[in-house]
């Protein structure tokens, strides 16, 4: 066999990694799910107001965030290991909100 695939085999920093990889994906899919019930709840508060709320689109901001990290670290783009390792991401503070109006 191979040295080097061998030394790869038994080094745990990659198992402990392979293991982080498969606990950050599955909680991407619940932070999915959740951003999912973000949008839905976007989408009736334009409806009954006319302009989304505002607490609810800093939360998807910061939540699309901590997906990006997420993502970052199972692509191996970075070693950082997200939330709960880290601090939760901050929201975007951009204050534009775009809200689309029908054209008559």
């Amino acid at each position: 066999m191979n040295p080097e695939l061998k030394n790869n085999l038994s080094n745990s920093h990659y198992w402990f990694r392979a293991l982080y990889v498969f606990i950050f994906v599955f909680t991407s899919e619940v932070a999915a799910m959740l951003l999912l019930f973000v949008a839905i709840g976007q989408i009736v508060f334009t409806l009954i107001s006319g302009e989304p709320n505002r607490r609810l689109t800093a939360f998807g901001s910061s939540l699309a965030a901590y997906l990006f990290a997420i993502f970052n670290f199972v692509c191996c783009k970075t070693e950082s290991k997200p939330f709960p390792f880290a601090d939760w991401p901050e929201a975007d503070t951009n204050d534009n909100v775009t809200v689309i109006k029908d054209a008559q």
